[in-house]
């Protein structure tokens, strides 16, 4: 079923707005809901899921290491879950382990 075009961008706006909040965090752990909300909203696409990919790398080059460490562990949850997911990881994974 394909979404409006103004949904699309709000959902795409979403996913990146629950990847932000959840790495933007003094916890040890990502925010459990906001993990279950990022998993909820890439499930829907393709094109959510490679938003949340590219997001998360943007997200590995920033200097704080919590920023980091969150974003990995939802890297982690996400490569665990999601073939496509995998699949762009690897291509970037040089990029990835550069970082």
């Amino acid at each position: 079923m394909a979404m409006p075009v103004g949904m699309e961008m709000e959902e795409r706006g979403k996913v990146g707005a629950l990847i932000e909040k959840a790495t933007n965090s003094t916890a040890a752990e990502v925010d459990p809901r906001l993990l279950k909300a990022i998993k909820s909203v890439v499930r829907f696409s393709d094109s959510e899921l490679r938003l949340a990919a590219h997001t998360l790398m943007d997200l590995m080059k920033r200097d704080h290491s919590q920023v980091r460490y969150l974003t990995l562990l939802i890297i982690d949850e996400l490569f665990m879950r999601s073939k496509l997911f995998r699949t762009l990881l690897v291509e970037n994974l040089d990029q990835l382990l550069a970082l």
